[in-house]
This record gives C-alpha cells, structure tokens and sequence, in this order.
C-alpha cells in the first residue's frame, strides 16, 4: 500500500504504542477495534446467510504467488501482468481424500475473480485470449453496471465512429487509449479479510475508452466459505451519483466467466428443482440458439450446472435454416434437428486458391487458409471456438482437425481459416477436391471421467418473481467473436423499474459449489432458499456506525476511527489529534461517499475520485464530443514511471464543507493508541482496563483491576484485585490475595484453604521458600505470569495427584505416572524433565514455549497477511508472548 507509515511521535514511540496494542490484543482474544474499512465492508453489505458457518477450512493471505505455472494462462501473461492485478487468496481445503470439493481463488484488485481453481478440474477462468493487453477485464467473474439510457447514445466521431458504451467493469478498462497499458484494474480502495470470509470494495471503471462519462460506481463483494465445497458471494452495485445523474439500470451479477474446455456441458433446471436434458455443446453467445434459451429466474429451480462433457458417438453439427427469407444460426445442431425441425448441415464448397493446385495452405502464422465458397447469404464472415473436426461429406472421411475458427469467409473470393490444424499441408489437399462440401463437426471434451463421477459446478442464483418492473434472467452462451475458451454464465437485473441512483445500491447472494454432477441437485436444492437480492434505498434502508477522522492543527495527516457498535458516540481524541469531522459508515442524508487519494507526494480527502485525473470538460449531452471531453483516470502518473497510479482507501460518508480541514492531508493508516480512545466508563467489562477510569463505574467489574483504587470501594470485589488497597478492608476477602499483607494473618497450623501466590510463609518466610507444610491435594488454577521470577516450583514436594490445568513452570521433579488423558492444551513452558513413560495419548497442539494460556484457550492473533483461522495459530501466540514481554520491560 502506498499511504505512509505514521508519522508524529517516532518510531520508538509507535513500537511501545504498537506493543501494547498487541498485548491488549493478547489478552481479550480480538481486535483492539473495528477498522473503518472492516466497518464500511460489514456495514454496507448484507450479513449473508445464516446456512453458511465457519468449519476452520479456510485460509486466505495477501501476499503474491504467480499461478502462471499451473493454470496455463496465454503465453503473453507475466509475472509482472499478473503481480498488478493480485489483491488476495483464498482457499478451501478441507475434504480429506476427496478433493472434488476443494477450491481456491485469486481476488484482483477490484474484488472480482481472476483464478478460479478447483483441485481436481484445474483452472477454471479462460485463458485470456481476447488480446494482450485485456488481460482479466473481460474473461473474469466480475459484476457490470449500464445505464441504458446512455449506453450508445452519443455518436462517437473521435474513435472510430462507433456510439459511446456505457459498461462500467468491477474488472477495469480495456487497453484502447493512450496512456495504456500498463493496464487500469479498477482501483480497491477496502478490504478486509477475517476467519472464513475476505470482503472487498472497488472504484469501478468504463471498460470501452476513451470515454466521455464518469464512473461513480462501486463495488462491494464477500466471499465466505461454507464448507462442503460451497462459496457464498455477496456482490453490490453502490451509485455514489456525485457529479452526474448516471442510473444502475441493467447489471451483471456476476458476469461469470468458465472455460468451455473443462464445464462443456450446460443444465438448466425447473420451476420444482429437477432438471432439464443437459446441452451438450453450449449456443455461441448472441446467436438465436442462445437467445432462445434465455430464462427469467422464476422460471426455473433457482440454479444452473454446468459439467463436464462426456464424448458420446453421436456428432454435432453447425447448422442453417432459411425463415422468412434469413438464414438463421444454429450451432450447436444434431441430427434430431435435420431430420425433423428443417435445420440443414453448414457446407464449405471448396475451390482452388488463386491459380494454385492447392484448395488448403498453411500461412507464415501458422493458420490454415483453405478456399471456399459461401453457398448461403448471411454467413460471410464470423469466428467459433473450438475444438472442431472438418469432413468431407463426398467421403464422409474427417480431413483435419482444428481448434479453432478464425474466418468462416473472408474476402472477396471468400476463404476459411483455421488455427491449430493438426495435418499437414499435403495430406489435407490428397483428401478434398475442388467442388467437394466440407462440414463442420464439433468434437466433444473429454476429461476420462464417466456420466457417475463427472464433475460439476452448480451455480445457485435464486429464483425472484419479477416485481415492481424488475426482473431476473439467466443466460449462457460461449464468446463467438473469436476462438476463446469462454462460457459466459450470468444472472441480469433489468426492466423498467430498475433505476438505481444516488445513495443506493443493488446487491444479490449467490452460492458457487463444486463436487460430482451426481450430488448437483441436491446441493442446487439445498441452498436456493439461501440466495437474496435487493435495493437498498436512500436514505430509509441504511443504518451505520459513526466514523471520526482526527488531526492536529499543525499536523499533516489524519487518522480515522470506526465505533465499535451503532449508536456509540466518537472518543474525542486520536492520541494527541482531535476531533475533525463526523462521519458514518453508510450513505446518511447530506453526506457524499468520502476518499483518501494518494498521488505520489499529494493528497486529497474530499468526495472527487477524479481530483487527480487530468483536466476535461464534463460532456453535457448537446454539444459535439471533442478531445477535452475524454475521462482518462488512468493518465494519472503519480511517480517517475506510467504504471505509478493514484492510490484509494475509502473512509465512509462525511458532510463535504466539514471536512475541509482535511482536504489536503495525508492519511495516516496507523489505528489509535488504546489509552486515548476512552472518554468515560463503561457500565461494566468481561476484562480489566489496562488504564485506570477517571470516574468510578456503576457496576463492579468481572476481572480485577491492575492497579488500586484511589477510593475504597463501598462492596467487595467479587475478585480480588491485582495489587494491595492503600486502606484496609473492612472485612475479610473471601478469596486469598495475589501479594504479601502488610500485617501476617494470624498463625495457623493448618495450610491455608488456597495456595499462596509467592511462596512465603504465612508468618514472615522469605517468599523463595517453599511452603512449610505440602498441600493436601493438587492447585486447581496455575499462577500465569509474564515474569522470569513470578514463581517457583516446589524444591522437596511434588503433589501426588495430577494437576487438572498446566502449570505455568514446569517441576523440577518428574511426575510419578504418565498423563492418563491429554492436557487441552500444551504446558505454556516445555518440561525440562522427561516423563517416566509416553503417554498413552497425545496432546492436541505441539509443546511451544511461546505458547500462552488464557482462560484456558489459546489466543489467536494475526501477525502477518498469511492467516489460518486454526485457534492455535503458532506464530501468532509466539507474537503474542515477544510483545507481552518487550511491553514488561518498556512500559511497566
């Protein structure tokens, strides 16, 4: 990230604050507060469903990994192209043997989808094929927003004449103008990742530029895994409508994208969840096969398989038919279609190329151009994806092979060309002769796996009943304009009566689940009464927390903090940086949508993403379109090199002219110190402040205090505090003190009925004794302590029964007997003494030294952006022990 460290009190100074702040963290077992970002994501995005629950199988983490090597992208995509768009990973795996069900995705820098990998079909996101410089903008899962009033509405005299598109991509912009590439992936500007769920959130970007438009789009998406296979994704389509009057009113939600190569096969499904025939080959996107399979969402059982496709012996053909004078498409046909609905087979003619003897010829690119001739209008030129088989019907002999089709017709004199042919040159002209009609045969794709163990992926989308103008549909179709491995799978929300604008957001619940095309239905079945949509307007159907952005006066940053529940009110003070302006986590009336820009050595907090864009003038819909009207964020060159972009985190919804005193600061990621968020007591606390409260609390707390009272209480604690009272209780504490009375108890004979802390004598030992007499029975609760010389273990006495909880130091003498059950947890400090014998079971967690035990659990705290949401996460313990330690010796 390129925001800067904290600056203000030194390095030194943030480390001690750093430190307590980790032991903190220790102690209570989660975070210090919630992050503004964490806050906006949480709030501005549906809690999801309540079926989806965290089984301890995921991992995520932030930090690069090419997958150039395993999941066979173009050869044009680097290492560098892939490093700009990775935001984060996550994964489950967590099906033992069966690794049907196990799946992991990379999350580009706009949230959506880049790799999608299941473990046994491999990658599932197409190869990138559109060119070499679209690289996941297009083939890639990602939600698009259109205001259809806009989309081709204004000649486009500039850039080829074609009408301006108004598509904005959660993916980025294609590389079509100047100033690119490096490519522009919509910039994040949230994220935040935690247990078994990554939430994120993204400026999105016009995908056709140049552009005359703005975008005020962003994106809110969450991925959670349910375990079993299953991914739940929450996906938003948020207006923030600051400058213009743009309307969400059609959107892909997702627009998902699958190699053809691996999920061949299409189901549909009905109203009563069973299915439909299965499609072996899926209709080419646009052509009135795909067209005609077009469903609204109520219409069918609320999801959609696609499987993979197991080679049968019948053939599938291109087809034509003539209708009221046009010939239409049909691709894929059968023979069912020939013989009984008036289809007929796509034929080639062949002829001699030019003057040569040759019908086929491989050119210097390797494509293999073959002359032919068109026998019906309307099919002059066009491309298919492959693989497919060419037969000559005279023979009824395959000639060649080819994996794809880059021209049917080309040229005047009309061509066909093909790419990835398998025969050679000689051969194929052997084979056909001048006049003879070659059809097109689909080969089908075949992984070895039968009918019963095929793989699948259901795709649950819900099934809405169109309501109040809007409706749902579904559609799948394969990329027909070149040979790419591309099915596009996508749910659409549009009609007359969806027309998102300012402060609102459309968003939808979807569920991905891998596993065998046998248990589809079931799963499709199981999680459709799951899936939700809707529009939350404004500014009735939001409700937030509070964000405060803090400063000084004669400081050059600011810092920004998130209640942690709705309705508390801000602290008045970010360690030494007061309060500037208030804002909230969702759109609030008289607020806009509020950033952080970085742009190399300046900054910018205010509602414009286009601060830093170079210079142009808003298109105002009359006047002819010129240069000066072209939108171009990506022309931004915030350091020495073009790739240097500006820099987004998003801070909430704020009033614009109260924040002025911010608008060109600098923001200061580092959270606020502890100490200095408490502005006064809380009624009560599961856990003592590691500060001491100005003001007494109405009610006592459940853990002891640190340090003494400046004032007696007037009721006892119901635990006893941590330090000696400066005045003597009135009556005796009913549990023993942690340190020496100032006065002895009076002597005894007898041990007293709890353990000392310090091993003193009753009357006056020194505290390095043991005590006089052994106690009759085990200590239930260990003395835990972070110092070296807390305590010792007994010199001459060892108890003779176990002990039920770890000790915090381990006995100089070795227990008589082996453990008769595991501990729950391993011994905070290893043993230096071996037991007599191994015991007959073994522990839960390895013996680790850093390991430390708090009410019994260990503590579970991210230290690095590698993260498990294992309970007993090594690393992060040891964290917490160095930090506890290096604040003994800093602070206390």
């Amino acid at each position: 990230m390129a925001f800067r460290r904290p600056h203000g009190i030194g390095i030194a100074g943030r480390l001690i604050l750093l430190l307590r702040s980790v032991l903190f963290l220790c102690i209570i077992g989660k975070s210090i507060e919630m992050s503004v970002e964490e806050a906006i994501l949480t709030d501005m995005l549906d809690e999801g469903s309540t079926s989806c629950v965290d089984t301890g199988e995921t991992s995520w983490n932030t930090t690069y990994s090419s997958s150039i090597a395993t999941s066979n992208w173009s050869s044009y995509i680097t290492e560098a192209i892939e490093s700009s768009n990775f935001q984060a990973m996550m994964e489950h795996n967590g099906n033992g043997e069966d690794k049907s069900k196990n799946w992991k995705i990379r999350i580009g820098k706009g949230g959506n989808i880049y790799s999608h990998v299941n473990e046994v079909l491999g990658e599932l996101i197409p190869p990138q094929e559109r060119d070499d410089q679209d690289a996941w903008i297009d083939e890639t899962t990602m939600m698009v927003s259109v205001d259809i009033a806009l989309n081709f509405a204004v000649p486009n005299k500039m850039s080829g004449g074609k009408n301006f598109q108004h598509y904005v991509h959660q993916a980025g912009a294609y590389n079509r103008d100047v100033g690119l590439p490096p490519i522009f992936y919509s910039p994040n500007i949230a994220m935040h990742c935690a247990d078994h769920s990554c939430a994120f959130a993204s400026w999105g970007q016009h995908a056709h530029v140049p552009t005359i438009f703005e975008s005020d789009i962003l994106y809110f998406t969450r991925f959670r895994n349910c375990g079993d296979g299953v991914m739940e994704i929450t996906q938003g389509h948020y207006n923030t409508a600051y400058k213009v009057n743009d309307r969400i009113k059609l959107t892909n939600t997702p627009w998902g994208a699958f190699r053809a190569s691996k999920l061949g096969t299409s189901q549909r499904t009905n109203p009563d969840g069973s299915f439909q025939e299965a499609i072996p080959e899926i209709p080419k996107w646009g052509t009135d096969a795909e067209r005609e399979s077009i469903t609204n969402t109520d219409q069918s059982g609320g999801f959609h398989v696609l499987s993979e496709t197991i080679p049968t012996d019948a053939e599938i053909f291109m087809c034509i038919k003539l209708v009221n004078g046009v010939y239409l498409q049909r691709d894929p046909c059968t023979q069912d279609d020939i013989d009984n609905d008036g289809w007929e087979r796509f034929n080639m003619i062949v002829r001699n190329i030019g003057t040569s003897s040759k019908r086929c010829l491989y050119l210097t690119s390797g494509v293999l151009k073959c002359g032919t001739t068109d026998l019906k209008p309307g099919k002059n030129q066009g491309a298919s994806y492959g693989p497919i088989s060419i037969k000559n019907n005279r023979t009824n002999e395959i000639v060649f092979s080819a994996t794809g089709v880059r021209h049917w017709f080309y040229g005047g004199t009309y061509s066909s060309f093909f790419t990835g042919a398998t025969e050679d040159e000689t051969t194929i002209n052997n084979n056909i002769l001048e006049g003879d009609a070659l059809i097109v045969v689909r080969q089908k794709h075949g992984s070895g796996r039968t009918e019963e163990n095929k793989m699948a992926l259901t795709f649950v989308h819900g099934k809405y009943p169109a309501e109040n103008g809007v409706s749902h549909r579904l559609r799948v179709g394969v990329a027909a304009d070149t040979d790419r491995d591309f099915i596009i799978l996508t749910i659409n929300a549009r009609g007359a009566g969806l027309n998102v604008g300012k402060h609102e957001m459309y968003w939808n619940r979807e569920f991905y689940a891998f596993g065998r095309h046998a248990d589809a239905k079931d799963v499709g079945n199981t999680w459709v009464d799951s899936t939700a949509w809707g529009w939350k307007k404004y500014p009735s159907e939001w409700n937030g927390r509070k964000i405060g952005l803090y400063t000084s006066a004669s400081g050059s940053t600011f810092r920004a903090y998130a209640s942690e529940r709705k309705g508390d009110t801000l602290p008045e003070t970010c360690d030494d940086q007061a309060l500037q302006c208030e804002g909230m986590s969702t759109p609030t009336a008289g607020y806009e949508a509020f950033f952080a820009i970085e742009c190399g050595k300046q900054f910018y907090v205010g509602p414009d993403q286009h601060h830093f864009t170079p210079s142009y003038t808003q298109y105002d819909m009359s006047e002819p379109v010129t240069e000066t009207n072209f939108v171009r964020p990506y022309n931004v060159s915030c350091g020495e090199s073009p790739g240097e972009r500006a820099q987004f985190r998003f801070l909430g919804f704020f009033n614009e002219t109260s924040c002025l005193s911010l608008a060109n600061k600098e923001y200061d990621l580092f959270p606020c110190p502890i100490e200095s968020l408490s502005m006064s007591p809380s009624e009560s606390s599961s856990m003592p402040s590691l500060i001491p409260t100005s003001i007494p609390l109405s009610a006592p707390s459940s853990m002891p205090s640190q340090g003494p009272s400046s004032l007696p209480s007037s009721e006892p604690s119901f635990t006893p505090s941590s330090d000696q009272s400066s005045m003597p209780s009135t009556d005796q504490s009913s549990v023993p003190s942690t340190e020496f009375s100032y006065l002895p108890s009076s002597s005894s004979d007898r041990p007293s009925e709890f353990p000392s802390t310090f091993l003193g004598g009753s009357s006056g030992g020194s505290k390095d004794d043991p005590s006089r007499l052994p106690s009759e029975s085990p200590t239930t609760v260990p003395f835990v302590s972070l110092r070296d010389d807390a305590i010792n273990p007994s010199n001459g006495y060892r108890s003779d029964s176990l002990t039920s909880i770890p000790l915090a130091k381990p006995s100089e003498y070795p227990s008589k007997e082996p453990s008769q059950s595991p501990t729950p947890n391993p011994s905070v400090i290893s043993s230096e003494y071996p037991s007599d014998s191994p015991s007959k079971f073994s522990s839960n967690a390895p013996t680790n030294k850093h390991q430390i035990l708090f009410d019994n659990n260990l503590v579970t705290v991210q230290t690095s952006s590698t993260v498990n949401s294992s309970k007993s996460f090594t690393p992060l313990i040891w964290a917490c022990s160095s930090a506890a330690l290096l604040v003994t010796n800093l602070i206390f």
